[in-house]
């Protein structure tokens, strides 16, 4: 299970930092756009700190189909993200819980703190959008 569940991190993580790439660039905002390049940089930085992970357990680099996520609108989109955030939240905490060793604590707690932060600037963000 802890296995599985740190490949469908690894593929979130990708996924969602390709989503971002996309979303800064409909942003009509200067402060938006940095916000979003925040979590963007959050999720790639997830990626290889999961891959990390995977690779102290697994011996190998976990490999997946890659996934595209897209949105009507830039309100939907940053909908979409601050949800898909929360959920993450949630996610990492529940995945750190069943950790099998020590050594992915800290990969694991990076990515799982930073979840929480770029909900609320999600939030801002749809909070601002008219």
């Amino acid at each position: 299970m802890f296995i599985r569940d740190l490949q469908t991190g690894i593929s979130h993580s990708w996924t969602s930092g390709n989503f971002y790439k996309e979303l800064k660039a409909n942003a009509n905002n200067t402060v938006y756009e940095k916000l979003i390049a925040k979590a963007e940089n959050d999720k790639y930085k997830h990626y290889e700190l999961l891959q990390y992970a995977y690779f102290l357990q697994v011996g190998e680099y976990h490999s997946f189909k890659k996934e595209e996520r897209t949105a009507a609108t830039f309100r939907e989109g940053v909908l979409g993200a601050l949800k898909e955030e929360l959920k993450s939240a949630v996610f990492y905490r529940d995945l750190l819980m069943d950790f099998p060793g020590w050594q992915i604590y800290k990969p694991l707690f990076t990515v799982m703190a930073d979840a929480p932060v770029n909900a609320v600037r999600f939030s801002y963000i749809y909070k601002e959008i008219k």
